[in-house]
């Protein structure tokens, strides 16, 4: 390289050897060193400004990889659990509420069953030098992400923060590393929650990462050019809508309600802070309670706290299932349920859920007595009796219907209005009948919507669907089969009337 004369030359071979996968880190390293201090010893006029950049950029960007891997590799294995009180705490949340978030998180991970495929290749907390080098390009004294696939930013993500959300790599000296080095606050929170609303089921299964992430997420936000000590309370912080923002959008809905508790409880942590400060000078006496400052930021986290709660209780009941179902619901081919994130819950409309719990009520082959049990449940304290209401179900069956019921009932506490019993009933009896269209032979499916139709008790909903259900799919269906009939009838008039053969009538 320091042979060639053409400095475009030049750099096309530097590229070229930048993007040798089997070249070591601190022969590239050497090599572009070399090269930058040779073309800083040559005359003034003759040094190439853009290649002399070119250079340290990659330097800068190949010693950010070096000093990464090097916290990486440190393993700071910590085998401290942290109690459900110290959690709790953490947390800003009580006894009840904590167990509740508990029971939700414990009831979301059984009934995700998504498969995960994991290569012994595949390293988390590692990143190939070409790959860094591609991902990522120096601008003056920053460093900026290239548009990358969604799972490209994922690894970039892992490779700076997945060791420290496992707590076996420094936080602090990573971040201190990657803002020296030219990452925007911004950009390093981005990449955090990439990392943590991707790694799921890691997480869930690894409490240590909820206080991880509290401490990486703190850390960013102490940082001058994150949170604005000017930030006024009564205005919405940029930074934490960044945040909110992540969490509307994610699809791992466990993931996203236990970084917003994290996001809620920062907030109110240097909310509180800032607020001392302002008052200081006030006196509080000795028998005042305990009081939490107030922002508008917090109370955008309780709301997207709930509808976080929301949208997990309803992901987790439509991926329940009833062991091996044996009904003829099974055996027709339907959609897959697909992952629900708050943005798609509210772009669902009014309708929205009902639908949704409808399909799966239709999937399930669930009896309509079955749907009010949730109901019963709630209006008493002992448990309803399952047995002889559930349709072609046995014994074995029992536990998961169990299971299921419990979920049908946080899902009507939680959706007291979208799940209301004539409104669902009134879905599942379209969703059948609309089954029941595609799947003619399928007769059950049009007595199941009958079935829901009865349970209707709005007289004027019930006749207005009723309605919709004759003029849309069934007299359509019944005209055709009386046509046939009457077709049928001249036929075997004809054959008589022809002196046709008798056998020959009666056989058709």
């Amino acid at each position: 390289i320091l042979d060639i004369k053409y400095p475009a030359t030049k750099k096309q071979a530097l590229e070229s050897i930048l993007a040798n996968e089997r070249l070591p880190l601190s022969s590239l390293t050497t090599i572009t060193q070399t090269l930058m201090d040779t073309l800083r010893n040559q005359e003034g006029e003759c040094v190439d400004e853009g290649l002399l950049q070119f250079c340290a950029n990659k330097l800068k960007l190949l010693q950010l990889h070096e000093s990464v891997s090097k916290i990486n590799h440190l393993d700071m294995q910590s085998d401290l659990v942290p109690s459900d009180n110290d959690l709790a705490k953490l947390l800003r949340l009580d006894e009840r509420e904590f167990a509740r978030l508990q029971m939700l998180l414990e009831n979301y991970k059984l009934q995700d069953t998504r498969l995960s495929v994991h290569f012994a290749e595949d390293k988390d907390g590692t990143l190939p030098v070409k790959t860094f080098l591609e991902h990522l390009e120096c601008e003056k004294d920053t460093i900026e992400v290239k548009k990358l696939e969604e799972s490209e930013y994922v690894a970039l993500g892992s490779f700076f923060f997945w060791k420290c959300l496992r707590g076996e790599s420094s936080t602090e000296e990573m971040c201190d590393i990657l803002v020296s080095a030219g990452f925007s606050p911004q950009r390093l929170l981005s990449l955090l929650l990439s990392v943590w609303l991707s790694k799921e089921k890691d997480i869930l299964h690894r409490t240590q990462s909820v206080c991880c992430l509290h401490a990486a997420l703190s850390l960013l936000s102490k940082m001058t050019v994150a949170v604005d000590e000017l930030w006024d309370s009564q205005s919405v912080s940029p930074w934490w809508q960044q945040m909110r923002t992540a969490c509307v959008q994610s699809e791992n809905n466990g993931a996203a309600l236990l970084s917003a508790y994290i996001g809620h409880s920062v907030t109110a942590q240097i909310t509180d802070s800032i607020a001392e400060k302002k008052f200081s000078q006030i006196t509080v006496g000795a028998d005042t309670d305990p009081w939490e400052a107030l922002s508008l930021d917090t109370e955008y986290w309780k709301l997207l706290l709930k509808q976080l709660e929301d949208c997990l209780i309803l992901q987790t009941l439509l991926h329940s299932k009833v062991g091996k179902k044996r009904s003829q619901a099974s055996s027709v081919q339907t959609e897959p349920p697909g992952r629900l994130s708050v943005k798609k819950l509210l772009e669902g409309g009014k309708g929205g859920i009902a639908d949704s719990v409808a399909k799966w009520v239709f999937k399930q082959d669930l009896s309509p007595p079955f749907l009010r049990l949730g109901w019963k449940k709630e209006e008493s304290e002992e448990p309803p009796e399952t047995g002889g209401i559930i349709v072609a179900e046995v014994e074995e069956d029992q536990t998961e219907l169990e299971t299921i019921l419990e979920l049908l009932h946080l899902a009507y506490q939680q959706f007291p209005c979208s799940l209301e019993l004539g409104i669902l009933h009134a879905h599942c009896c379209w969703e059948y009948v609309v089954q029941w269209n595609k799947y003619p032979e399928e007769a059950h499916f049009l007595t199941r919507s009958i079935d829901h139709l009865r349970c209707i008790d709005n007289a004027h909903v019930q006749h207005g669907i009723a309605l919709m259900m004759w003029n849309t799919f069934i007299v359509k269906r019944l005209s055709a089969a009386t046509y046939l009939m009457d077709k049928v009838n001249i036929r075997i008039s004809h054959l008589f009337l022809s002196g046709g053969e008798r056998t020959e009538a009666l056989h058709f």
